[in-house]
């Protein structure tokens, strides 16, 4: 019950320093905009598979950009705050819900962006959402745990996207498979396969960085 309460009690302050620092989340949300104005404007008429893979494409820059402040922001001072505040756990514990909240969040945005801008393609909603949220929730661990080995590097901006899209890359190629499928009128039994294994690998990336996590915190 302790750890939880500390788990929520760091989450909230996760909250309160965005919204006193909202710069990276506001950037992640306009660039959002920008991405899929241009895409509109590119192909004002795209098909489906085209409206599924420029979706994700704006969903991975927008999280990108709006996790990686989970620790490349923090100065020596701060870092000295969070060590006497919480355990490795709890930190990346309340560091990965919290990315969940904003991937999810930066996922429903682009969604709300392409559908005022492009006509709705999908056949399956129900199913897309399920395998998006899979989607957000793998995005949000592996920007996450990039972000805290690149926060290690003097030269921590430039190594964060060098580590984190090679990473991502396997769980967008399941992710845009399976999307895909939900374009069809009938529904391809294979789509089901496809939610399973972003299940695993969600929670395969979340067991290695909770088994990692630590000896990076002492170092």
């Amino acid at each position: 019950m302790k750890n939880y309460t500390h788990l929520i009690s760091w989450i909230s302050f996760e909250i309160k320093y965005d919204l006193k620092n909202p710069g990276m989340l506001l950037s992640g949300f306009l660039q959002m905009v920008i991405l899929g104005y241009i895409a509109f404007i590119a192909h004002p008429t795209m098909g489906g598979k085209s409206w599924i893979v420029l979706l994700l494409f704006c969903s991975v820059i927008g999280t990108q950009l709006a996790v990686s402040k989970a620790f490349l922001n923090q100065d020596r001072g701060r870092w000295l705050y969070i060590y006497q505040l919480a355990s490795a756990g709890t930190i990346i514990w309340g560091k990965l819900i919290y990315s969940w909240i904003i991937s999810i969040l930066m996922c429903v945005w682009a969604l709300a962006v392409f559908v005022f801008l492009n006509d709705w393609p999908l056949e399956h909603t129900r199913v897309f959402t399920g395998l998006m949220l899979l989607v957000s929730i793998g995005l949000g661990t592996i920007f996450t745990f990039t972000s805290a080995l690149s926060s290690k590097s003097a030269w921590g901006m430039v190594v964060f996207p060098i580590l984190s899209l090679p990473a991502a890359i396997p769980l967008i190629l399941i992710g845009s498979r399976g999307t895909i499928k939900c374009l069809n009128p009938v529904l391809v039994p294979s789509v089901y396969n496809d939610i399973g294994f972003l299940i695993g690998v969600d929670l395969l990336i979340v067991a290695l960085v909770i088994s990692l996590f630590s000896s990076l915190w002492r170092d």
